[in-house]
């Protein structure tokens, strides 16, 4: 492996938020003076009203850009599967956008992977510097142990909802660790509700986000959906059946 491979990739789902993009951007240059490099890759999950092209420019080393060509409402589940898909390395951090790494969680991380004290049958949480509790939706994985899982399941998209689901899943295949890794979110708890035509989540003083309401969200529908997805979830077969990535999408950087 040359010297300058990255060793980790952060894989992140864009929606209509440049304010948090650009703030991955600020992070990056900090991370560019580390001595191994990361490889940060947004996948934009059909932004309309600013799509991440206008804020990710060509030229930078180590970042990658991938779109979704068209808006098909909550789908964030759908961009991790092309995340994984095209992370060029076998490590992936999944992350939400609201997140900042401290540069000691990342060196800690890449220590790691390079001297081999992580395994491929165990996924990683990391602990908010300022909450008490673990974050379940960002974690530290491996491609092998990912793909186990069949991915997410894109039956959700549409739907916000969804990723508990893929971490019983995981579950099956890695095990669930905390081995000091932090993490903090620089804005509040969210509230999301359906409006007519739309799934509207709010941040206390941040941006709002306006997913189209692609699927209406019952609890009968949902009941459904999770009956047929455990099912699908307890057989290698099942897993295998899986249909991911069921989108148009192009890499743009």
């Amino acid at each position: 492996m040359n010297v300058d491979d990255p060793l980790l990739t952060i894989s992140v789902a864009y929606y209509n938020e440049p304010n948090h993009l650009k703030e991955w951007i600020n992070q990056k240059s900090i991370w560019d003076k580390m001595v191994m490099p990361i490889h940060l890759q947004i996948i934009d999950d059909g932004s309309q009203i600013t799509p991440a092209s206008e804020i990710i420019k060509d030229g930078v080393s180590n970042i990658s850009l991938y779109r979704v060509t068209e808006d098909l409402g909550f789908n964030s589940h759908g961009c991790r599967n092309l995340g994984m898909k095209v992370a060029p390395t076998s490590w992936v951090l999944l992350s939400d956008i609201d997140m900042i790494y401290p540069i000691s969680t990342l060196n800690e991380i890449l220590l790691d992977i390079e001297n081999f004290k992580i395994s491929h049958d165990r996924y990683y949480q990391f602990k908010y510097i300022n909450r008490k509790s673990i974050t379940l939706n960002n974690f530290l994985v491996h491609k092998d142990a990912f793909w186990k899982t069949g991915g997410y399941d894109e039956e959700f998209v549409g739907m916000h909802y969804g990723d508990r689901t893929f971490l019983f899943n995981l579950d099956q295949f890695a095990t669930e660790t905390y081995i000091g890794y932090h993490v903090r979110m620089p804005r509040g708890p969210r509230i999301w509700y359906i409006v007519p035509g739309l799934i509207k989540t709010e941040y206390p003083n941040d941006e709002v986000i306006l997913h189209p309401e692609s699927i209406l969200n019952t609890p009968s529908l949902l009941k459904k959906l999770n009956d047929r997805i455990d099912v699908r979830n307890k057989s290698a077969e099942g897993r295998a059946s899986k249909k991911v990535i069921q989108f148009e999408w192009e890499r743009l950087i």
